[in-house]
């Protein structure tokens, strides 16, 4: 059942991880105005672990940015008034992480801008990391 007009509609996503995989869900909960409650699965997804050993908490990581991808993703193409939105871990260390301020750490993810902002030749643009994967 999808949430109608006047009902109470929340997102909330979970992520955990091992060190095999991680994995995210999204599930909306709606309440009705006659106090029925619907939980439904609305999206998932689920990556492996890199071949290279990586810790624990640095998968679960992983994991929360996957789910906080996945979130805004859903959010974006749903038409629904969305009240409350939620995203859970077990793992208190990346709760810890969230928490601290982002100068404590390096990069965790790096994007095409970070290109532009850092300034780089056009003949450099193309054999850079973020675009080729074969042979430098």
């Amino acid at each position: 059942m999808m949430p109608g007009e006047n009902d109470s509609v929340q997102l909330h996503g979970l992520c955990d991880a091992s060190e095999k995989a991680y994995a995210v869900a999204v599930y909306v909960r709606a309440k009705s105005q006659s106090g029925n409650i619907t939980v439904s699965l609305i999206s998932s997804k689920s990556k492996v672990a890199p071949v290279n050993t990586v810790s624990i908490p640095r998968l679960e990581l992983c994991g929360a940015l996957l789910l906080a991808e996945l979130m805004e993703s859903v959010q974006e193409s749903l038409t629904l008034e969305i009240s409350e939105i939620r995203a859970w871990t077990d793992s208190t260390i990346v709760l810890a992480w969230l928490d601290s301020s982002p100068s404590r750490w390096k990069t965790f993810v790096a994007n095409p801008a970070d290109c532009a902002s850092r300034g780089i030749f056009p003949e450099e643009l193309c054999a850079h990391s973020l675009w080729w994967r074969g042979p430098k």
